[in-house]
């Protein structure tokens, strides 16, 4: 009996070792996690008041209008920050308010993990897919779905309709103008076997090819914004990850208008 019970009490001390290191590891990976959270809020903050000219020092979206004429000027400054950039891309009543990195064809996946400072950051940056640019008929733009709600984790709210029929304006800001896109569609898909295939839809040489990506958009959309394509239309892609399947995707794609 005195065997068992000294068995008994060396496996509850193990078994209290092990939760307890168990716990003292979760508890450093929250706070790397929320360092590197704040870091990244700071990393974008940071950029914001660059290329806003502000002077805040808190993290909520600016409302500023930039002039035309200081459009140029603006995209030099963040060309100087990183050549990389490639436009500036808002959403009104989110927290996506972003500069844009343009992935090179040699190292496309490189703004997956780093910021606009081309340090290593879990968070990564919004980037231009490397197949395309923001002047391509179809701008594609990648984004980490990150759980606290930062990155491109707010194109989920496109899921309700009416949030999304409520924000269906987008604004890309580049060197020349204040481009504006219209939400189109919501697509959820699993990528290992899409649906549709975005980065098959870059450029439209046709009015046929435009169409052709415009309709098979809105035939596969979770959100009805009762609008019919005329093959005249070029498009922004946002893209981010889909955690209700397996390996899924968030499309939001919206048309450009003037």
């Amino acid at each position: 009996m005195k065997v068992k019970k000294t068995i008994s009490r060396v496996l509850t001390a193990l078994l209290i070792a092990v939760i307890a290191a168990l716990g003292l590891f979760s508890a450093q990976r929250l706070t790397e996690y929320e360092l590197q959270h704040q870091d990244n809020l700071s990393i974008v903050n940071e950029a914001r008041k660059q290329f806003y000219e502000e002077d805040n020092d808190d993290h909520e979206t600016v409302s500023t209008d930039i002039p035309q004429e200081d459009l140029l000027t603006r995209y030099n400054a963040m060309k100087e920050k990183n050549p990389d950039y490639a436009c500036w891309l808002k959403i009104s009543d989110t927290s996506i308010d972003h500069p844009v990195m343009q992935a090179s064809e040699s190292n496309p996946s490189y703004y997956l993990h780093h910021n606009i400072n081309r340090k290593w950051d879990s968070y990564g940056s919004l980037l231009v897919s490397s197949s395309c640019t923001v002047d391509s008929d179809n701008v594609i733009i990648y984004g980490h779905h990150m759980r606290d709600g930062t990155m491109f984790s707010a194109l989920d709210r496109y899921r309700k309709s009416k949030w999304a029929k409520d924000h269906r304006l987008i604004k890309l800001i580049t060197d020349k103008e204040h481009r504006y896109y219209e939400v189109v569609a919501v697509i959820i898909q699993d990528a290992s076997h899409p649906d549709i295939v975005w980065e098959d839809h870059i450029d439209f040489d046709t009015q046929g090819k435009s169409y052709h990506y415009g309709i098979e958009c809105i035939r596969r959309s979770k959100v009805d914004f009762e609008y019919e394509p005329t093959g005249d239309e070029t498009y922004l892609t946002l893209v981010t990850c889909e955690y209700s399947h397996e390996n899924g995707r968030l499309l939001v794609v919206a048309r450009r208008v003037q």
